[in-house]
């Protein structure tokens, strides 16, 4: 299983990330209305010793890719936080002091049981609200070792088995299917 990935932008910039953090962080509602007031997100980036860890090791690492010979001659550079911070706590606070995260929110909702902190049950539906379902990466009390967009379409798959709008949309979408394949078998056929 992935512990870090490492990103390699074209246009010659190389960052990491932890792939499966046990840092947890906080949303809390500051308003209570549903239209007013931004919610208080506090991350807790790097709160977890083991992700602190495993981000300084992580960093080296980079830093031995961004030295090789090769990627010298590309032109890739340290740029942040620099050749003089090397020391593993010199390291920890420079990661604290800048760039924190890859974009990859997951467990804002999170599916378990209620009384664990859970927001959804196994159908996705919210915990105490009627006709109510969330249907994307919120859900997911772990990020997954894989970019997030892909198991939001399997969070889809999944509710579409037991939610009956889905379900009729998906007998709708294999019937047009089914008949764009007779169609085009016709057509082959002539």
């Amino acid at each position: 299983m992935a512990g870090v990935e490492l990103v390699w932008f074209n246009e010659g910039g190389m960052i990491y990330s932890v792939m499966h953090p046990l840092s947890r962080g906080t949303i809390t509602a500051t308003s209570s209305s549903l239209l007013a007031g931004i919610p208080a997100v506090n991350t807790r980036y790097l709160s977890h010793p083991l992700d602190t860890r495993i981000s300084i090791e992580a960093f080296k690492y980079t830093r031995k890719i961004v030295a090789t010979d090769e990627m010298r001659e590309l032109g890739l550079e340290e740029m942040s936080p620099g050749p003089g911070v090397s020391s593993d706590e010199q390291i920890e606070r420079a990661m604290r002091e800048g760039p924190t995260y890859m974009y990859h929110m997951t467990g804002t909702c999170s599916m378990m049981k209620r009384e664990l902190g859970g927001v959804v049950d196994g159908e996705l539906r919210v915990y105490g609200v009627r006709n109510l379902r969330v249907v994307d990466a919120s859900v997911q009390p772990l990020i997954p070792a894989a970019h997030v967009q892909s198991t939001v379409y399997a969070v889809a798959e999944k509710v579409s088995f037991f939610c009956p709008c889905w379900v009729e949309w998906r007998v709708l979408t294999w019937l047009s299917q089914a008949a764009d394949l007779i169609k085009a078998g016709s057509a082959w056929r002539e």
